[in-house]
């Protein structure tokens, strides 16, 4: 017997198109297998597949061509408005399985990354990198963006000038979210979850200083919970949890995640400055602001990579080693009023570009996959979209008395998410990729 909170009601699922004269659609329901979607925390629309057997050379007397619509409704059983979602189909795949029937594999991509994808423009835009990021999406693709960040946590960067050189809309904002970080040097980002409507930007900082939306009730990984009756035990219970953990510290020194030292040329006065950038300095500043309470250790910090010179570990992160050097040649004393891209209000803002780049390392470093029922996605609710955290226990290893593993648990970011609706059972479950910088827990 499933688990009920996997359990969902599909209530449509048609393939669209002008040409279709009769009803304007195919009812396909009876023939899709499965559907799935897709979200990250960078992508500012929905991906997604669906898989069909064709049994009544629907891609033959249709003509199926790639650029059809899908029609998606579902309702989850314990809420009453339903949820649609309407994708183009990208590329179609056909592979035959017998001499009657087909199996087609269609790519889908939300109706904004579509007119995203087949629309390229130049433009020039001056403004804080809020604003040139408003008015980009909203001249390329007819939308607003919802502001997800405190007021407190706008970018520090003030205003610029950006030239669009004939670039998909979400290209050119991707290179302005480049440029924009919080006064801490904590990146920014442009994505859409399942249960929002609208693109959403937002920042490390304000998803750090929010609480999870199950801080309660966290997601647990234990074998007890998959033979529980308690609805909400079943809602929270995580199938499978898989450690992708990518230990290579040498690597993530070298890429500048602990330390680095920027270089800056002023052409204009020439001036030559450096300004090391010291990552355990920037997650102290984090706990000390309250921002965040127990920061994960970036490394060993009594690790000594030459014992015989008499350095001790804790002076490593400040002494002489610089694996990671990057170089900025800036013209400072142009106007403020008219920076260009390039340019910075403050010398010290060329380092938080080294900052962001550390931060989103650290971000990805340590990634975490859980599996469990989609009931927890499909109420409407964003608290556990993208770019949100969520807490989870996972219990240790031992046999005997066993507890929550204090190391692999904790508060975990959503950086991408799965929804897999299995049609034919009325099924659908839920995959996350959830990572942490810092622990809350």
């Amino acid at each position: 017997m499933s688990n009920p909170a996997e359990q969902i009601d599909i209530l449509r699922v048609r393939i669209t198109a002008e040409r279709f004269r009769e009803d304007g659609f195919l009812d396909v329901q009876e023939m899709v297998t499965e559907i799935n979607m897709y979200s990250h925390m960078s992508m500012p629309f929905l991906t997604g597949n669906m898989v069909m057997f064709d049994d009544l050379n629907v891609f033959g007397d249709a003509q199926l061509q790639g650029t059809e619509r899908v029609e998606f409704s579902y309702r989850n059983p314990a809420i009453i408005e339903p949820i649609t979602r309407r994708f183009v189909i990208t590329d179609i795949s056909s592979t035959k399985t017998n001499d009657q029937t087909a199996q087609l594999v269609m790519g889908l991509v939300e109706d904004i990354g579509y007119h995203n994808n087949v629309h390229r423009f130049s433009k020039s835009y001056t403004g804080d990198g809020e604003t040139i990021l408003n008015k980009i999406v909203n001249d390329g693709l007819g939308l607003e963006i919802q502001n997800d960040g405190f007021p407190d946590t706008a970018s520090i960067q003030g205003a610029f000038r950006y030239i669009v050189p004939y670039q998909t809309t979400f290209e050119a904002c991707a290179v302005v979210l480049q440029k924009m970080t919080t006064e801490a040097g904590l990146p920014f980002f442009l994505y859409k979850g399942f249960n929002n409507d609208k693109v959403t930007l937002t920042n490390l900082e304000t998803i750090l200083r929010k609480d999870p939306g199950n801080f309660e009730t966290p997601f647990q990984y234990s074998q007890s919970n998959t033979a529980s009756n308690d609805q909400i035990n079943l809602i929270y219970n995580v199938n499978t949890y898989d450690e992708d953990v990518n230990e290579a510290t040498m690597q993530l020194i070298m890429n500048g995640g602990l330390k680095s030292r920027v270089q800056i040329m002023d052409i204009t006065s020439g001036d030559y400055t450096e300004i090391d950038v010291n990552m355990l300095t920037v997650i102290n500043e984090l706990v000390r602001r309250g921002i965040t309470r127990s920061p994960i250790p970036l490394i060993d910090e009594a690790f000594v990579p030459n014992p015989a010179d008499g350095r001790t570990g804790d002076t490593i992160m400040t002494d002489t080693y610089d694996p990671h050097y990057s170089s900025v040649v800036a013209a400072e004393t142009y106007p403020l009023s008219a920076l260009g891209f390039g340019q910075e209000r403050r010398l010290y803002q060329h380092s938080l570009k080294a900052v962001r780049k550390a931060m989103l390392m650290h971000l990805y470093k340590n990634t975490y996959t859980i599996t469990g029922p989609g009931a927890i996605l499909t109420t409407g609710s964003t608290d556990y979209d993208v770019g949100k955290q969520i807490r989870v226990d996972i219990q240790d290893n031992t046999l005997i008395n066993s507890k929550i593993d204090e190391r692999r648990s904790g508060t975990f970011i959503i950086t991408a998410q799965r929804l897999r609706f299995s049609i034919d059972e009325k099924l659908h479950t839920y995959s996350m990729d959830i990572s942490r910088i810092t622990n809350d827990g």
